[in-house]
């Protein structure tokens, strides 16, 4: 008993906190009646096992002890689960009948022991040999062990119960209860002293093809920021603590909240910088940052501070779905973006983070070029696209490039760029010189004047190969380019050697946008209806095959993989509904499922996906019968990510 009561006693004042469901309401006031929560202590009391709440996703992972039958209950995903704390009954052995006292079989043992070791004494005492070392030895070891008997048989007992974390993987956290008699006195258990352990382990689940919602507001744009996510809720940005299904604001405005781009610097010995684009009422579209906390959450500058005629603020930035991504780039612990002040026009920006380092580092551009810069990282320096006057005095696109030492600027070639991509220590990209007798083709550059040349004329003469949608693979650069009998897929090779592999047709030029499989290889495209793969096993040979027939048109779209999924979107008309749905498929059976929300709905809309290493979350409107309610919602935050806590006895 003495055991058990230690050990009761334990749990009762641990602090840890069993994590509960997505979507969990943690408000108790309106169980009281029933439920009464044991101060601070994260172990709640009922007086018997019929005033147990439902197990369901409010209470997943507590622990409550149920009064009269003096035992301990916690919510699993399957449902209430009896805590055994008495565990296993053991086996007959030497120290006495199986079940029997603790303290009882401890001393038995000890003195089996103290026998053994008498017995090594008196063959010590007889031996011919210098046994002086030995015979201390012994001695001493029969003296500690008789005083632990005496102290046990006195009930002097050093039975303690210790909490740490616990041991539950790589993706799983939790708490450790450990229970036994400290015979060495300092206080630790060993693993040789402990007698009795609970382990209650909470991780990371994913069910790839559902879609729960969380009862979150959420906005479109969402960011990962570390195990966490960022996005808009209403009125607030907050930050999403995914371990422990809890919302905390970071700002909150008097208008909806709705982030437009964001971009993550790492910072070394600190909490990294999440910038992003929000627009507001009071400043227009303006450069913000948070470290995750509500203090280092704020508008950094406002770059462009006039107004228009009509009284509103004008916008720095001109930002969109497919243009956000080519307009930031992160180089040294610095945020480099293009920005409008009204004054300079759209120039090279930095910022730290602060005010004071938020300054311009360009100013070469002559006239606006609509929203495509195509920042891009080589070497340590940074690649850009802008606009400026040639030689003729005729305004020309062209190519600089920003020394990431010193941020100083040089022209590398005045040229029209697009598509840039680094690739083998070296940038690509799509490129046509206004005095060139070719037409769009790939052009190569190193970061210097002389090093930026054409590599092919892929449609010979002033025809346009026009290579676009690139892909970077381990050891290919994957695009499509017209070779003047049609659009094909390319591969340049690590040597500087191109091969082209299947053909594809021009109403599909734009559908090759899924993007990779991490392992290998691998091309995922959308051609004559049908998800396709191609694989390139070295030489000028490949493999091209259907993965899966789907109504496909143009709009194939890639969000991400994660736990052996990769999710993606294309637009079809099923069960009734169609737009851009959202499908996977595992990467090794290739089997194509839609996914749905846990209302059975199949989502309408890409809108807000977002992938990281937990599952897919995104945010999603409509109607939907969410246990026993039906919703009526828009913009709520669904994931296929949920968290599953259980017990382990040893």
């Amino acid at each position: 008993m003495d055991k058990l009561y230690a050990l009761f006693l334990a749990i009762l004042m641990a602090t840890f906190s069993l994590a509960g469901c997505f979507g969990q309401d943690d408000s108790e006031e309106e169980k009281e009646d029933e439920i009464d929560a044991l101060g601070d202590w994260s172990v709640y009391y009922v007086d018997t096992s019929d005033g147990l709440p439902n197990c369901n996703s409010d209470t997943l992972g507590r622990l409550y002890y149920v009064g009269s039958s003096q035992s301990f209950e916690v919510c699993l995903t399957s449902g209430w689960s009896f805590i055994d704390l008495k565990g296993n009954d053991g086996e007959q052995g030497p120290s006495g009948p199986a079940g029997q006292d603790a303290d009882e079989g401890k001393s038995s043992e000890l003195k089996l022991e103290v026998e053994r070791l008498q017995t090594e004494l008196m063959e010590l005492q007889n031996s011919d040999s210098n046994y002086s070392t030995s015979l201390d030895y012994v001695v001493d070891q029969i003296n500690s062990m008789q005083r632990q008997i005496d102290r046990l048989e006195d009930g002097d007992t050093n039975w303690i119960t210790t909490i740490q974390n616990g041991d539950c993987g790589e993706s799983g956290w939790g708490r450790e209860i450990l229970s036994g008699n400290d015979l060495s006195g300092d206080e630790e258990l060993s693993s040789e002293e402990v007698e009795a352990s609970i382990e209650i382990c909470t991780e990371f689940a994913h069910n790839p093809y559902t879609l729960t919602n969380t009862g979150i507001p959420a906005s479109h744009k969402m960011a990962s920021y570390g195990e966490d996510l960022i996005f808009g809720s209403e009125n607030c940005l907050v930050r999403y603590h995914l371990r422990y299904d809890s919302v905390s604001n970071l700002t909150c405005l008097n208008e909806t909240i709705d982030p437009l781009v964001f971009e993550i610097v790492p910072v070394e010995g600190s909490n990294d910088l999440l910038f992003f684009v929000m627009d507001t009422s009071t400043v227009g579209r303006e450069l913000w940052v948070t470290d995750g906390t509500s203090l280092g959450t704020k508008l950094v500058k406002d770059i462009n501070p006039r107004f228009s005629q009509a009284g509103q603020p004008l916008d720095s930035f001109w930002t969109s779905k497919s243009t956000s991504s080519l307009n930031f780039a992160v180089l040294n612990e610095v945020l480099y973006f293009m920005a409008d002040d009204g004054t300079n026009g759209t120039e090279l920006w930095r910022s730290d983070g602060n005010e004071v380092g938020t300054y311009i580092v360009s100013n070469v551009t002559s006239a606006s070029i609509g929203s495509h810069f195509y920042l891009t990282r080589l070497n340590g320096d940074l690649l850009f696209k802008s606009l400026d006057f040639n030689d003729e005095g005729d305004l020309e696109n062209s190519l600089y490039n920003m020394n990431g030492t010193d941020e100083t600027i040089t022209l590398l070639k005045q040229i029209t760029p697009k598509y840039l991509i680094e690739f083998n220590d070296k940038v690509y990209f799509n490129g046509v010189q206004s005095d060139s007798n070719s037409g769009t083709e790939l052009w190569i550059t190193d970061g210097t004047p002389s090093g930026t040349n054409m590599v092919s004329d892929i449609y010979p003469g002033s025809g346009n190969g026009d290579p676009n949608q690139f892909f970077a693979s381990p050891n290919y650069l994957w695009f499509i380019a017209n070779n003047s009998e049609g659009n094909y897929i390319h591969a340049l090779d690590k040597m500087g050697n191109i091969r082209m592999y299947s053909q594809l047709e021009s109403e599909y030029h734009d559908s090759i946008d899924i993007g990779w499989v991490d392992e290998g290889d691998r091309l995922f495209y959308s051609k004559s209806n049908q998800l396709r793969m191609q694989y390139s096993g070295g030489g000028n040979s490949a493999i091209d095959y259907s993965v899966s027939e789907i109504d496909i048109s143009n709009s194939l779209g890639y969000l991400g993989e994660t736990n052996g999924q990769i999710y993606y979107t294309y637009f079809a008309d099923i069960e009734g509904r169609s737009g851009s749905l959202i499908f996977s498929f595992s990467g090794e059976s290739y089997i194509n499922t839609p996914v749905k929300t846990d209302c059975g709905t199949i989502p309408r809309t890409a809108n807000g996906a977002h992938v990281n290493q937990h599952g897919l979350f995104i945010s999603l409107g409509g109607d939907c019968v969410h246990g026993d309610q039906t919703m009526f919602v828009e913009s709520y935050l669904y994931t296929t990510a949920y968290l599953d806590t259980r017990v382990i006895y040893s």
